[in-house]
This record gives structure tokens, sequence and C-alpha cells, in this order.
């Protein structure tokens, strides 16, 4: 978050702050999501 308002806060530029919001959306979705998703399906036991 503090890459997104300072980026905002120091150019005000939003051709610079929405790409750098999507890609940080991005990385939580991956990484706080669909990730741990993933490997919560392939540790349950296969029958």
């Amino acid at each position: 978050m503090l890459v997104i308002v300072g980026s905002w806060a120091m150019l005000h530029r939003l051709w610079i702050s929405l790409p750098l919001a999507l890609g940080v959306l991005t990385w939580w979705l991956l990484f706080l999501v669909l990730v741990p998703a993933a490997y919560q399906s392939s540790e349950q036991p296969k029958r």
C-alpha cells in the first residue's frame, strides 16, 4: 500500500500509480489466495 500511495503522493500520475496498484493486487491474489488454495488441495489425500 505504501508503494501505491507513495507513487501517487510523489508523482501525481495515474498512469504510473494504476499499473503499480494492479501489480500489487495481482501479487496479493496470487500468493495470498491462489497458491494457498492450490497447496491445500494438493495436500488432501487422494482416494
